[in-house]
C-alpha cells in the first residue's frame, strides 16, 4: 500500500502539533520554583550582601528556558537592619546588604507559579563575631 503526498502532510502536521504540545508542557511550563541564596550569614559592618533568585523549574528539572520566576518578597523580621540594592520581583532577584546592627533577617518568598511561600532567615553578625582563626 502506497502512502499518499497529502497523507504525508497530514502525519507531518499531527507529528509537528503534538511535538509542540509535548515541548510546551515539558519544556517551558514552570512545575516548581527553586531558590538559590549566596549566603545566610551577613555582617555587620556595611558591605557584605546576600542574593535570593527564584529559578523556574519545568516538569524535567532544569530551569524553564525563557521564563521568569514571578516572586513577591517580603521581610517578616529585620527590614530595619538590612538595604535593599535590587528587588525585581518580575525575575525573581531580590538583594540585599547589611547595615551597621546585627540581629535576624526573615523574607518569605511567594512564587506566583506555587501554593506556598519558602521562609529564608538570614544571620546578621557583628565583626566582632569572627574569631582569630576564621571560625565563629
Amino acid at each position: 500500500m502506497k502512502i499518499s503526498k497529502n497523507m504525508w502532510i497530514l502525519f507531518g502536521f499531527i507529528f509537528a502539533v503534538l511535538l509542540a504540545v509535548f515541548i510546551f508542557n515539558y519544556v517551558f511550563s514552570v512545575y516548581e520554583t527553586k531558590y538559590e541564596l549566596s549566603t545566610s550569614v551577613l555582617y555587620s559592618d556595611g558591605n557584605t550582601t546576600a542574593v535570593l533568585r527564584a529559578i523556574p523549574i519545568n516538569a524535567w528539572g532544569f530551569k524553564a528556558p525563557f521564563r521568569n520566576s514571578n516572586t513577591r518578597f517580603e521581610f517578616e523580621e529585620g527590614a530595619g537592619k538590612v538595604e535593599v540594592l535590587i528587588k525585581d520581583e518580575v525575575r525573581g532577584v531580590l538583594k540585599i546588604r547589611s547595615k551597621q546592627e546585627s540581629g535576624k533577617v526573615v523574607i518569605r518568598a511567594t512564587p506566583k507559579n506555587s501554593l506556598l511561600p519558602t521562609v529564608f532567615e538570614i544571620l546578621i553578625y557583628p565583626n566582632q563575631a569572627m574569631l582569630s582563626n576564621g571560625e565563629l
